[in-house]
Parts: C-alpha cells; sequence; structure tokens
C-alpha cells in the first residue's frame, strides 16, 4: 500500500514537472521571435530629412544651320563654341517625408514618398576664340526641387532595419545656356521645367519606440532636356544658327531624418 502511494506521489511530481517543462518550453517558444523581431515597423509614418546632394553637370551641344551659308561646321572645327560643357554641382537638400510599412517577421515592406527642396547649382563659363572674335560660353543648371515616390524593401533585427529603395523621381530644374561673341552676336536659351525619372538607394533606421532614426543613400536620373538657342546679332537678327544644348540632370543624395509612427 505504501509503495503505491509512493508510486502515485513519483508520478504526479513528473507529470507536474512534464506541465511546467511544457509551460516554460511555449513561454521561451513565444518570446524568442518577439525578441529577435524587436520593434514593430508596422503602419503609417512621417517625418523629416537633410542632407547633401551632388553630381555633374555634363552638357552636350548641338549646332543646326537655318540659312546658308553653313558655318555651324566652320566654328565646331574651329572651337568657337565648345560642344561639351560639364562642371560639378552641389548643394543642400532637406524636406519631409511619409509612408506606410507591412511587416512579416522579419521582413518589412511598404512604400514612402517624399518632398524636398533643394539649393544645389552647377555652372560653367568658357572663354573660346575665333579670330577675328573671341566668344563666351556659358551653362547653367539648378534643380529646385525634388520629390520621389518609392517602394521599400527591408530586413528588421531588434530595433534596426536595413533597407533597400527605389521608384519614380520627379523635380522641378532650371537650366541655362549662352554663347556669346565679341561682336555683340548672341544666342540665348533658359528654361524652367518639372522632369520625372527614377531614383534608387538604401538605409538604414534605427527605432527609440516613439521615433526612430535613420540614414540613406540614394541615386537619382531625371534624364535630359534639350534647349534651343537662336544666334542672333547685335541688331536682333537671325544668325541663322541654332545652337541645341542638351543637359543631363542626376545626382547623388546622403541624409539623415526622423521618423514618427502615426498609429
Amino acid at each position: 500500500m505504501l509503495g503505491s502511494i509512493s508510486l502515485g506521489y513519483a508520478l504526479l511530481h513528473c507529470r507536474r514537472a512534464i506541465e511546467a517543462s511544457v509551460v516554460a518550453l511555449a513561454a521561451i517558444a513565444t518570446t524568442i521571435p518577439a525578441q529577435a523581431q524587436g520593434t514593430d515597423w508596422n503602419g503609417f509614418y512621417a517625418g523629416a530629412q537633410a542632407g547633401g546632394a551632388w553630381g555633374d553637370m555634363d552638357t552636350d551641344v548641338v549646332c543646326l544651320d537655318t540659312t546658308p551659308p553653313a558655318s555651324c561646321p566652320t566654328v565646331i572645327a574651329a572651337g568657337a563654341f565648345l560642344t561639351k560643357l560639364s562642371s560639378g554641382l552641389s548643394g543642400f537638400i532637406g524636406g519631409g517625408q511619409a509612408g506606410y510599412n507591412f511587416q512579416s517577421g522579419h521582413f518589412v515592406y511598404g512604400f514612402e514618398t517624399d518632398i524636398s527642396w533643394t539649393a544645389v547649382e552647377g555652372s560653367t563659363s568658357r572663354p573660346t576664340a575665333f579670330a577675328p572674335l573671341t566668344f563666351v560660353t556659358n551653362a547653367k543648371q539648378e534643380p529646385s526641387w525634388l520629390g520621389s515616390v518609392r517602394g521599400r524593401l527591408g530586413f528588421a533585427a531588434q530595433s534596426w532595419l536595413l533597407y533597400a529603395t527605389g521608384g519614380f523621381a520627379f523635380g522641378g530644374v532650371e537650366q541655362s545656356y549662352s554663347n556669346v561673341a565679341s561682336n555683340g552676336n548672341a544666342a540665348f536659351a533658359s528654361d524652367s521645367r518639372v522632369q520625372t525619372g527614377w531614383i534608387v538607394g538604401g538605409g538604414g533606421e534605427y527605432s527609440f519606440g516613439h521615433w526612430s532614426v535613420k540614414g540613406e543613400y540614394l541615386y537619382y536620373d531625371l534624364g535630359s532636356e534639350r534647349l534651343n538657342a537662336v544666334g542672333l546679332t547685335a541688331g536682333g537678327l537671325a544668325t541663322g544658327n541654332v545652337f541645341q544644348p542638351d543637359f543631363e540632370t542626376k545626382g547623388h543624395i546622403v541624409r539623415g531624418g526622423v521618423n514618427f509612427p502615426l498609429d
């Protein structure tokens, strides 16, 4: 009888130990993914960012003859105006962004849109000689604002989110060109318009719970823009030459920012 009671107590304690172990293992199994996952990135967010942008202003110039005799080949061969102009451009960029994240385990995906004001400018001025005249050729480019709508795909670990991003880019760009001769003949052209293209990059974000900080690199390309500069004499008559500079608009952005969850 005593042996049966002892055996019953042993079985009872064994069952309780097994139950406690199962509960503990279940708690650990539930806790490990939550700890590994860390921050909950789901939902809407908005914030601000600032940084720097830089690139190259590359301009290819074509000269057309609208009336005979043809003079463009002559001035091109003499180097009286430059068919390729280039200059570095750089400056400040800053603005705001908003987006939405979806999270599945460690993977975070969603979209972000941003708009930024820029103080980026590039210009060049080159004198050339074509006896008995001298010429001064100028080109200038100013991306005044830049926006994008991008997808984001990232990997979350603890409070960190590392992501790649890319999508549609658009921006307001001002460009101007002039070719001025010492006899008063000149050609001028300028334009300001919205250009579109693409943007790609990546970055990292660290969450403090109710807000986060991020740093990212982006490369944008808004394509090219052709201006039409008609040559005029000092008296305002057409010279028969039309200069067509093609401006490429592309560059790099490095910036930091903050985001605040809106949910």
